[in-house]
């Protein structure tokens, strides 16, 4: 099966999928991150905010895998701008807030705090994950287009089945799979997105609809199950396995997510879906940045939650993860117009040939 992989227009459903995915990554970190998983009493006590606390986090978790099986949807290109673009556009986010807070005395300067900026540390770990999918992303098309749709599939099966038994259900694959925190788990994902693209199996011809109503089903399903398992310990493995990446249920709820923003048709907005959709990566990368999310955003959540009640509560977390959005967005056309600069000094950078 010879296949190429080619630039094409760019897919305004898709990218807001990207936006919506960004906007579902905030609300993850403002939600079990900085506040824990609600414990038994408040399950019993407080029913109604645990469990939309742990709907949210179940509802949001699959957004790191929608990000990974984009990138399969339409395969990567590896380039040299792709390495280089990538990789500066981390180290503009992770060194500027490194710098910007230690100037600012927020944070100390530490080595802790260099190795975080230059992206040597366990901090960003999606950055380095991602990066190796990109990597490895010439010998997975390669497989790809060398590949019967036969033997791919039943690579595909024996890839999940591997890793549900050995890192969802057991602890055997923890050491390369690290709960779907890792370059091998990003591998499935791709893979999976591209036989989703290429050769669209029944499954994936349902009604744009039907596929975001499965995706409610597996969030709430798996959102009920860890509430249930807290509170009143029904199927208590489940706490320490249900918010992994490689779990079953996050990994058909992100799939049937893609599958559903990928039939849908959007007429408006292009300009401003387009902008925020660009500036998503530098959302991620900023506010996970140590001393943005421990001085700014955590804070900030922590105040919200503590002072205010109702609907106020959840409006207001939700209008401060608007705001950091703009802020990213905003500093990514900085970070744009320095990549410009650049590559113009170093056209190397950008793909072209030396003379």
């Amino acid at each position: 099966m010879d296949i190429k992989l080619q630039k094409a227009p760019r897919q305004m459903n898709v990218e807001l999928l990207r936006v919506v995915c960004m906007m579902m990554v905030l609300a993850l970190h403002a939600n079990f991150y900085p506040f824990g998983m609600p414990d038994k009493q408040e399950c019993l006590h407080a029913a109604l905010p645990s469990f939309t606390r742990c709907w949210i986090e179940t509802m949001t978790i699959v957004a790191v895998d929608v990000f990974v099986m984009i990138s399969g949807w339409f395969g990567l290109n590896a380039r040299r701008r792709s390495y280089t673009s990538f990789i500066f556009t981390a180290l503009f986010f992770s060194i500027g807030s490194a710098v910007f807070f230690a100037a600012t005395g927020y944070v100390t300067f530490d080595k802790d705090l260099v190795l975080d900026a230059l992206q040597l540390s366990k901090c960003l770990w999606f950055v380095k994950a991602y990066l190796m999918l990109l990597i490895l992303s010439p010998i997975l098309n390669a497989f790809v287009a060398h590949t019967d749709r036969r033997t791919f599939a039943a690579t595909l099966i024996g890839f999940f089945i591997f890793q549900t038994v050995f890192n969802f259900f057991g602890d055997g694959g923890q050491q390369f799979f690290s709960d779907g925190y890792s370059p091998l788990s990003f591998i499935g994902l791709y893979l999976l997105a591209r036989y989703m693209r290429l050769y669209r199996p029944r499954w994936t011809q349902l009604r744009a609809r039907t596929d975001l109503l499965i995706y409610l089903a597996c969030g709430t399903l798996l959102g009920t199950l860890l509430f249930l398992c807290i509170g009143w310990h029904v199927l208590p493995f489940l706490r320490k396995i249900a918010l992994h990446y490689t779990n079953p249920l996050t990994i058909a709820g992100a799939t049937f997510l893609l599958l559903a923003f990928t039939k849908l048709r959007i007429n408006r907005g292009n300009r401003l879906i387009g902008i925020c959709a660009t500036a998503s990566f530098a959302v991620y990368v900023l506010h996970c940045t140590a001393p943005f999310i421990e001085t700014v955003y955590h804070p900030i959540v922590k105040d919200i939650y503590k002072n205010y009640s109702g609907i106020a509560c959840p409006l207001l977390i939700f209008s401060t993860m608007c705001c950091v959005y703009l802020l990213c967005t905003l500093l990514d056309q900085a970070r744009q117009w320095c990549w410009k600069q650049l590559t113009r000094t170093v056209p190397w950078l950008a793909g072209a040939k030396a003379e």
